[in-house]
């Protein structure tokens, strides 16, 4: 008789707690390109992350570009088909996720209801879980109010 060994248990688990349920965006060719995973975990599997960006005219947002936009159709956040993840705003980890009642956002909820993670319409990305980035997990350490390297 076969029983799995518990070693068996712990891959499931990180596989799904990284890579489970989740709205994913995928390229063109079907291949994903972001996970935004019920558990709150963001992973960017083929591009890098650019946070407080802000020149969007140098983007090319047209086919096969993920846009959110705020109120006044200004780009805040995308996605490209290579995977790039641009948004305008800062990124934030392990944080409240509650949502003021006068704004907008993408957002991802787990089983039960609860938010664990959104893009608000300033282009500022908050989750419940991990930025991965390319299933490496990645931290962002803030020098200046505006600027964020990986470290």
């Amino acid at each position: 008789m076969f029983f799995p060994k518990p070693a068996y248990f712990g891959v499931r688990n990180a596989i799904t707690n990284y890579f489970g349920k989740a709205v994913v965006l995928r390229d063109s060719s079907g291949q994903d390109l972001v996970r935004f995973v019920a558990n709150g975990n963001v992973v960017v599997l083929k591009g890098g992350v650019n946070p407080g960006y802000s020149n969007w005219g140098s983007l090319n947002l047209g086919e096969g570009c993920f846009v959110l936009r705020n109120s006044g159709g200004d780009p805040k956040a995308a996605i490209l088909p290579t995977g790039d993840l641009y948004l305008a705003g800062g990124i934030d980890e392990h944080q409240d996720l509650s949502m003021p009642p006068d704004e907008h956002a993408m957002i991802v909820r787990d089983g039960d209801g609860a938010i664990m993670s959104y893009i608000d319409e300033n282009g500022r990305m908050k989750m419940h879980g991990e930025l991965i980035v390319k299933g490496i997990s990645y931290s962002l350490r803030s020098y200046t109010s505006d600027t964020y390297s990986p470290f």
